[in-house]
């Protein structure tokens, strides 16, 4: 029982049997269920699920365009809801929406077009309509698909008939789609050939490719095999090996037929085979070992092949011809001929040739050619009795042949003129400048003139350089040409013409505007006209108020109406905006109301009052909807009125909110409101603090009034009139004022004192308790009681006690990580003794630093500890020095004693740039530049990184510590100080801003190279490249691997030709890469960029174990971070390596390298590229060609070797082999090369 089909065929129950079929035996079935349930029919088909039938869509549902293969539903339709016709009165708009029609709108037409392949445009001319549209109107048409679906062009059944929507019919399908059937002309998608007047061809059941109903070239069921055109039925079945979809049976454990049917004889030791004859078979022995194999491809390699169909050609190029032999192939046509049947019989011949006895024949310089003759020559050459003449000879551009074939110039070169139909050179007719367009003399030479007869004749006008017929035409050179008073012609240069705009010596050259030149003069322009040409009369532009007749071709007034109108419409009859006091109302400008000086909507909606008219806008009433204008009548108690009222009231009045005049407060001369007085009436004084008025006697202490300034004059007593005269102020006493002020500061100061010493005593005690904190403080005598010894630093005078001589870290310290060393300094002479050590760090390979790093007091007979923190950023060994600054606080002095430091780095990735020895430039790329270089004995690739000035990657950060210098000032400056503050570190905090998109593209260059660091760093075998290590300081980053004799596997290819590198060779490269991919995978990671430019190549020679290493991680990921049931689907690589589910934007997983891979070994095995630049000038063609499942040809002899490439690169990443499988097979190939 069968329990798994081919792909293309269904698995179902038959009631008997589970068995395999195309369509389940229902007709019309793609695709149905293990019970012969159909799920999806074939386009335009519907699956009605009631009845378990695929019915035709448009027998189904009236109307429809498409309709679902899954289930009976109108998917959709074909009248779309777009208006078509508008009712009477009423026409389209641009968005297809019926509109009322307005006078605007009124435009002088034509009655209507004949042709319904035409419709009126603005202007009333009949024009085309496009070809795929339809005549909806006299001035409308719209696009066949918004009727019928899938439709490109439509027609009315008879092409002058009446416009009804009923007798329009669908002429011609889009591109993929044709006429379903002559009974059911409906657009369908298709893939099926189409017939020259766009029906889809349906093939016979089992056929899936014909030219018409009765031919076969390719099957779609198992049952049948095409061949010469015809569908066959299978015979023998069983004995058939390999089986390709469309072909049917190519290789059978027998025999095969010409009719692809297996043959039923079995094979005998002497018989291999048998060849078919007529009904007969002959014994074919075994091919020997040693006799050559040969293999033929079904895939079409015939360059004059333009459309193949399954791997047959069915059509071919201009200047080849289909020949009928099988498979049919394209063969050259003979020389100069375009179209033949045989390469012997051409039909139609190229350019230049003629046909004569089935070949083509060289006509010389003949551009249209037929059998008897030349019909028309090339440029430059004229025709004369069937043969082609050349122009230049008798110097014309162009000829006229007469009836006694006489040739006569009509046209001659430049530099020549034209005279008595002979083309002559113009220095000898004294001609400077020659009509192009007449070849005649346009201009004389200087001190010629025309004759009568158009002749160049001497001449000798004084100023004047070309004449005719005693009139001159051209002045000399800064000469203008005019008129005099009594209108002959004079050269002056100082004539002006008038009107004129620009003068030349020819004359007048341009008119001012409402002038034309008539000569030399210019004269003006009709009222009518804006700007006219030859008279007065004939308008180029019409002048305001007028418009341009086209049937007279004349400027007709507009009437009233230009007085009225401010811009016309460009038909110049309508207006487009009116004057102010107008509106708009059908192209026509209405008067608005006497109130209004401007209006809108309607002609007493006012947008302006009409002020000069005695109206003004009264804003107490008006709304945002209706604008109040009022005559100024009804105003009272104003000087002045502006356009929304009062501007200016009398006095005793001021203007409200609304713009009128209301009476000021009885007390008020005038008043800016009803509250605020600006001046008082008599008696009365101005308060300025309330801008009230107050009788002058209630001011206090106010003894008299100032009648002109209304203000009170003086006050009584130890007082003063105020400055503005409103009041009565205290004459001020100074020294009573002076005496407590002085008394009070003293006070302050003395508080201010008093605190300051009080918060600088709790400073100390914090600062003191701080520094006991952070301080480790012992007694000398303590440290010998324990052991420590110390030992004297310094001169005899200057001299300190510490623990060590010389700083030494024991061991090897760890690299990019803090390493502490502990240490004493210690006082036995002096006092008090204050210590502070400063550093120098080098900031590409290492950090040192002391803490504390604050100056720290000694008393004496006591010692204190400091630690030493190294941290290297690179694999070094260094010695360098501290420098411990002393400050004898009761001598005042500062000392200075160096210590060494001396320490060494373990082994790390993390190079020293100095160790690297950079020879010579290898090459550049986008990321960095290679070159090579040598590194502790070894010869390597140094891989620099570009524009990486960077700082602190990979580190914690830098620091750069204060000087000698800076760190002594810092002492002293704390001499009369117990304790110190802490000095501000020179670290500061960096202003936190946005990334530019430089610095952002620099970060990940520097993520790629980190992690392709860490990938080297993390692999170690034979089959990828050594890793050194990496140097991440800023400016000199770079990785460090392992150097390849050769370069890259694509600089082999560019180097060396195909037969410089053995197929042995070859193979051993591509099995070398096959296994670091293995070692990658089994690793669980991906490398997602597999190619020849990464396979290095080390060694060409088969003595050594490895000749190609794997190299280039920027790109790889490990799986194992990732849960089980996700994958990579972010596009990474080289397009034409990419595997189809990358270029889909798919998950994908290791399988992913394996495609890449498989492009890599068809490259290297052939030695060229899979995809021709010239066939695939862009990366998308590649990936559009590999994502449909296609492939590039497989030029190899070797049967294991196509093999292997073809399981790679398979379509569905499932069933493409792992890596392990890949090296083992690749190990026989190699193997069977010996």
């Amino acid at each position: 029982m069968c329990t798994k089909c081919n792909d293309g065929l269904n698995l179902y129950n038959n009631g008997i049997t589970q068995t395999c079929s195309q369509d389940c035996d229902i007709t019309k079935c793609v695709k149905c269920d293990i019970n012969g349930m159909c799920e999806m029919c074939e386009e335009p088909y519907t699956l009605d699920k009631t009845t378990n039938k695929c019915k035709l869509c448009f027998d189904e549902h009236q109307n429809s365009g498409k309709c679902s293969t899954t289930e009976n539903l109108i998917e959709l339709c074909d009248n779309s809801t777009t208006c078509i016709l508008c009712s009477t009165g009423f026409v389209l708009d641009v968005n297809n929406k019926c509109v009322a029609k307005t006078t605007s709108m009124s435009i002088k037409r034509a009655t209507n077009c004949e042709s319904n392949r035409q419709i009126l445009d603005t202007e009333g001319n009949c024009v085309d309509i496009l070809a795929d549209e339809f005549k909806v109107s006299e001035s409308f048409s719209m696009k066949c698909s918004n009727l019928f679906y899938g439709c490109y062009s439509c027609d009315y059944k008879q092409l002058n008939s009446r416009i009804d929507i009923d007798n329009l019919e669908c002429s011609a399908c889009q591109n993929g789609m044709a006429f379903e059937s002559r009974e059911t002309k409906k657009c369908v998608t298709t893939t099926n050939l189409i017939d020259n007047e766009g029906y889809k061809i349906e093939c016979t059941t089992g056929c899936s490719t014909c030219t018409n109903g009765t031919n076969c070239q390719y099957t779609n069921l198992f049952e049948h095999t095409a061949r010469l055109d015809a569908k066959l039925s299978y015979e023998n079945h069983k004995y058939c090996q390999k089986y390709q979809e469309g072909f049917g049976c190519i290789e059978c454990s027998n025999s095969i037929n010409l009719n692809s049917n297996c043959a039923d004889m079995e094979r005998t030791q002497k018989c291999s085979f048998y060849l078919e004859s007529g009904n007969t078979y002959k014994c074919e022995g075994y091919i020997e070992s040693s006799q050559t194999k040969t293999y033929v491809t079904l895939k079409s390699e015939d360059v004059g092949c333009e459309a193949l169909s399954k791997g047959l050609c069915i059509k071919c190029y201009s200047k080849y011809f289909l020949n009928k032999v099988y498979p049919p192939q394209c063969e050259s046509c003979g020389d100069n001929c375009l179209t033949c049947t045989t390469p012997t019989l051409c039909q139609v011949c190229s350019n230049g040739f003629t046909l004569v006895n089935g070949s083509c024949v060289s006509l010389s310089n003949c551009l249209v050619s037929t059998p008897s003759g030349c019909t028309a020559c090339n440029n430059s050459y004229y025709l004369l009795l069937g043969s082609c003449k050349m122009l230049s000879e008798i110097h014309c551009k162009s000829v006229v042949i007469t009836a006694n074939n006489e040739v006569q110039c009509s046209l001659c070169e430049n530099e020549y003129i034209l005279s008595d139909t002979q083309c002559n050179d113009m220095s000898t007719g004294h001609c400077q400048s020659v009509d192009l367009s007449t070849s005649k003399c346009a201009i004389c030479e200087e001190k010629y003139k025309f004759d009568e007869t158009k002749k160049c004749v001497s001449m000798e006008t004084t100023l004047c350089s070309y004449s005719s017929s005693g009139d001159c035409l051209q002045c000399d050179s800064q000469i203008s040409l005019g008129t005099s008073n009594e209108g002959e012609s004079i050269c002056n240069t100082e004539i002006k013409t008038i009107y004129c705009k620009e003068n030349s010596n020819t004359g007048c050259a341009k008119c001012s505007d409402g002038y034309y030149l008539s000569g030399t003069e210019c004269l003006p322009c009709d009222k009518k006209c804006s700007s006219c040409f030859k008279n007065a009369e004939s308008c180029f532009t019409c002048a305001f108020g007028y418009y341009f007749d086209t049937t007279n071709n004349d400027c007709i007034y507009v009437g009233e109406l230009a007085e009225k109108c401010k811009l016309f419409l460009p038909s110049g009859v309508d207006c487009a905006a009116c004057n102010e006091g107008y509106i708009l109302i059908n192209t026509d400008c209405v008067k608005c109301d006497e109130k209004c000086l401007s209006c809108v909507g309607n002609i007493s909606n006012c947008v302006k009052c009409n002020v000069k008219g005695g109206y003004f806008e009264d804003v107490e009433f008006t709304t945002i909807e209706d604008k109040k204008c009022v005559t100024i009548t009804t105003l009272e108690n104003c000087e002045w009125v502006s356009e929304y009222g009062y501007a200016v009231c009398y006095n005793g009045y001021y203007q409200n909110k609304y713009y009128k005049c209301t009476k000021c407060n009885d007390l008020c001369a005038t008043c800016s409101n009803n509250n605020t007085c600006s001046t008082c009436v008599d008696q009365y004084v101005l308060i300025s603090k309330t801008s009230q008025c107050v009788k002058w006697n209630l001011i206090v202490n106010c003894k008299s009034y100032d009648l002109k300034t209304h203000q009170c004059s003086e006050c009584g007593g130890s007082n003063k009139v105020g400055p503005n005269g409103d009041e009565c102020v205290h004459k001020t006493n100074v020294l009573a004022i002076i005496l407590p002020i002085i008394f009070g500061i003293l006070i302050v100061v003395i508080i201010i004192i008093t605190i300051s010493f009080i918060l600088f005593y709790i400073h100390y005690r914090k600062e003191e308790k701080l520094r006991k904190s952070l301080v480790n403080e012992f007694l000398l005598k303590d440290l010998k009681k324990k052991g420590v010894e110390m030992v004297y630093l310094g001169t005899q005078k200057e001299r300190i006690l510490c623990s060590t001589q010389e700083i030494r870290f024991e061991g090897e310290i760890v690299v990019q990580k803090d390493s502490d060393c502990k240490f004493m300094i210690g006082n036995d002479r002096a006092s008090l003794l204050k210590i502070q050590f400063t550093t120098q760090n080098d900031e590409e390979k290492f950090e040192l630093n002391v803490e504390p790093s604050t100056p720290v007091s000694i008393k004496k007979g006591r010692a204190v500890e400091f630690t030493v923190t190294v941290h290297p950023l690179c694999t070094l060994e260094k010695t360098v020095d501290i420098t411990c600054s002393v400050l004898n606080i009761n001598k005042g002095k500062i000392s200075e004693i160096k210590i060494p430091v001396k320490f060494a780095s373990e082994m790390s990735t993390a190079l020293d740039p100095d160790e690297l020895k950079k020879k010579r430039k290898l090459g550049e790329g986008s990321f960095g530049i290679v070159y090579k270089g040598a590194y502790r004995g070894n010869v390597v690739a140094i891989k620099e990184m570009k524009e990486m000035v960077v700082a602190k990657l990979g580190a914690k950060g830098f620091t750069k510590n204060s000087t000698v210098e800076s760190s002594s000032r810092n002492l002293a400056k704390n001499t009369t100080k117990s304790t110190t503050k802490n000095n501000t570190t020179n670290n500061s905090s960096m202003t936190t801003r946005d990334k530019t998109a430089a610095e952002k593209q620099m970060d990940k260059k520097m993520d790629e190279f980190r992690k392709e660091v860490a990938m080297l760093a993390k692999f170690v075998s034979p089959y990828v490249i050594r890793f050194y290590g990496a140097c991440f300081i800023p400016n000199r980053i770079c990785m460090v691997t392992e150097l390849a004799k050769y370069g890259s596997l694509q600089d082999l290819m560019k180097h060396k030709m195909s037969d410089e590198v053995i197929m042995k060779m070859r193979i051993k490269l591509m099995l070398d890469t096959a296994k670091g991919i293995q070692y990658l995978h089994a690793n669980n990671t991906l490398h997602r960029d597999i190619k020849s430019d990464n396979t290095l190549v080390t060694s060409l020679d088969f003595n050594d174990e490895v000749n190609g290493k794997l190299t280039d991680f920027g790109a790889s990921r490990n799986v194992d971070s990732l849960c089980d049931n996700m994958m990579y689907t972010k596009c990474i690589g080289t397009p034409k390596y990419m595997a189809p589910e990358i270029t889909n934007v798919e998950k994908y997983t290791l399988s992913a390298d394996v495609y890449s891979f498989a492009i890599t070994v068809l490259e290297c095995l052939t030695w060229k590229d899979p995809f021709d630049e010239k066939l695939f000038p862009y990366s998308w063609d590649i990936t559009n060609l590999i994502s449909k499942g296609e492939r590039p040809a497989i030029e190899l002899g070797d049967g294991k070797q196509k093999a292997l490439i073809e399981e790679m690169w398979k379509q569905d990443p499932r069933e493409r082999p792992d890596m392990d499988i890949v090296v083992g097979r690749l190990e026989n190939i190699y193997q069977a090369d010996n």
